[in-house]
């Protein structure tokens, strides 16, 4: 028997004891410990289905079996240890999603969205969203501004922030009012997105400036104030025809003030 021949045999005899329930659960984990050295794509159910189990290390080391083999199925496999409840088991997983940025977005989306998925999963897959470059980040990210848990809202405007995308920007002014408790967190969204596109945000605030209650028009400068650049906008726009005389005014009026 050649030794590929025997290196297979030997996979399969710890595999089948891998997915034996009634094995002693450290005769399970050391199993897994040693499958983790072949590297094959073929054990990835074996460690999936490890990750359901109660024994702590047998989920640490199904973790390290997933990284290890490092393709997309795998990959895509390891977003589940997202949700363990072992916090050193989640924080392995995301430092390796992290560093896979944009090849585990599409995993991570569908995570965030299943409608089982357990909070420590959402929170992780969305905190990830917010890093990768995948085409649907933001829609993704926009979405869970209206979820009913607070923290999962919060993950998304910091998320949005770190995005710096022009797209956010009036969805996020429209959640400044809806959203009291957390309106220094859309600031901030806004300011980091202004950074990469100060005058979209410049223009978008600029309406609020007429706004005829107290709240908007000093949300509006707060931000306005924090732009080097916002006074040549200003002036453009205060110049055009296509704006309302109250706005003119407006904002003709903030700009002695800068």
């Amino acid at each position: 028997m050649g030794r590929g021949n025997r290196d297979k045999k030997i996979l399969q005899i710890l595999q089948k004891i891998a997915n034996d329930p009634e094995q002693h659960y450290e005769v399970r984990r050391s199993d897994i410990t040693q499958l983790t050295q072949f590297r094959d794509p073929s054990l990835i159910p074996t460690f999936v289905n490890a990750l359901k189990d109660d024994y702590r290390f047998i989920r640490f080391w199904a973790i390290r079996g997933l990284i290890k083999i490092g393709d997309i199925k795998a990959t895509n496999a390891l977003v589940q240890g997202l949700g363990d409840d072992d916090e050193e088991i989640r924080k392995e997983v995301m430092a390796h999603l992290e560093a896979k940025g944009k090849e585990a977005g599409s995993a991570l989306i569908k995570a965030f969205n299943h409608p089982d998925a357990k909070k420590f999963l959402k929170y992780g897959a969305l905190g990830l969203i917010g890093r990768t470059n995948h085409p649907d980040r933001i829609s993704t990210l926009l979405k869970a501004l209206d979820d009913e848990d607070d923290r999962v809202v919060t993950i998304a405007l910091r998320g949005l922030g770190k995005a710096m995308d022009p797209a956010a920007i009036f969805p996020l002014i429209e959640l400044y009012l809806a959203k009291e408790n957390r309106r220094r967190l859309i600031e901030d969204a806004l300011f980091r997105i202004g950074q990469e596109y100060q005058k979209d945000v410049v223009i978008a605030l600029a309406p609020l400036l007429s706004a005829e209650d107290e709240i908007l028009p000093s949300f509006s400068k707060n931000l306005l104030r924090k732009f080097g650049n916002s006074y040549a906008f200003l002036g453009d726009m205060a110049n055009s025809e296509t704006i309302t005389p109250e706005l003119k005014t407006a904002i003709t009026k903030f700009m002695k003030e800068l």
